[in-house]
């Protein structure tokens, strides 16, 4: 049976109730940090290592124009992706974390 559900209009809306996995704090989270090491993979991917000694992977193959010492910035995505970006860029690659 499904229960009809009504607001009061004293009561206010709380996603929460609904959807408890969603977690305001970190849908929006990213990092920013510098890149101490950059490699290509086989399929000519980049292998990225970051500040904080976070390593991160290429999944596509978009061009991003990297370099050690610059400042990028990693985003999360829906379904758990990640994406890569610079900070003052629209562009973003997708990218997965190895360590």
């Amino acid at each position: 049976m499904i229960a009809n559900h009504r607001l009061a209009a004293a009561e206010t809306f709380d996603p929460h109730k609904i959807a408890p996995l969603i977690d305001s704090k970190t849908l929006n989270a990213s990092i920013r940090q510098e890149i101490t090491k950059l490699q290509r993979t086989v399929l000519a991917r980049w292998r990225i290592s970051l500040e904080n000694g976070q390593i991160w992977t290429q999944k596509d193959n978009r061009e991003l124009g990297l370099a050690v010492g610059q400042e990028v910035v990693i985003l999360r995505g829906s379904f758990g992706s990640f994406f890569l970006k610079k900070p003052q860029s629209n562009t973003r690659i997708r990218v997965k974390r190895i360590q």
